[in-house]
């Protein structure tokens, strides 16, 4: 079990997505508060624009402004933060929307709810997991879940297959993270209520 002291130590690197309002924004503040340097991703550049020159008083921070649906967007943003920073404690898969579909309606709605809610994620362990298995210092990656990707409850189909989804992924990635011998990388699933 990693001692979280290690990660949320100063010095140590957070990585954001969806990191400009709501929970991203207030995990960004935490972070910053124990000391930690920030790489903040967000498709809106004014709210992130504002986010980081309030926590840039109290540390580094690094900015990319991007669509999490992007692999290349997200490919800068690994290569901003190990840029900046070369390690990183924290990646937080926090981007999200909650707009969907019902069962039976709106294709086009649950591929955009698929591809932001659950794809993102998926390309973003793709993308930095390689890299973290090779630092040797201890990293977690916290992907947020969501109660109605457990509880299912009717009224927003789309949402709940896409939060089950990041439930899943979540586990079959701590999984396979402990396969590898001395592994320091962990994966943890935040579960809020309504927010």
């Amino acid at each position: 079990m990693t001692d979280l002291s290690s990660l949320l130590a100063p010095g140590r690197v957070a990585v954001i997505t969806g990191a400009a309002v709501g929970i991203g924004a207030a995990a960004a503040r935490y972070f910053s508060a124990c000391g930690m340097r920030l790489c903040l991703f967000d498709r809106d550049q004014k709210a992130l624009d504002i986010l980081s020159a309030e926590l840039s008083l109290a540390g580094p921070v690094e900015v990319v402004v991007g669509d999490v649906t992007s692999y290349e967007d997200l490919c800068r943003l690994r290569d901003t933060a190990y840029g900046a920073f070369e390690e990183i404690a924290i990646l937080m898969n926090n981007a999200g929307i909650s707009a969907g579909a019902g069962p039976w309606s709106d294709i086009p709605a649950w591929r955009h709810q698929l591809e932001v809610n659950f794809f993102s994620v998926l390309t973003a362990q793709t993308i930095f997991v390689p890299r973290m298995i090779a630092q040797d210092s201890h990293v977690a990656i916290i992907n947020l879940g969501s109660k109605e990707g457990i509880t299912t409850p009717p009224g927003n189909a789309a949402y709940s297959v896409a939060k089950a989804g990041v439930k899943v992924s979540t586990e079959q990635l701590a999984h396979e993270l402990r396969q590898i011998p001395q592994s320091k990388v962990t994966a943890h699933l935040l579960v809020p209520g309504y927010t």
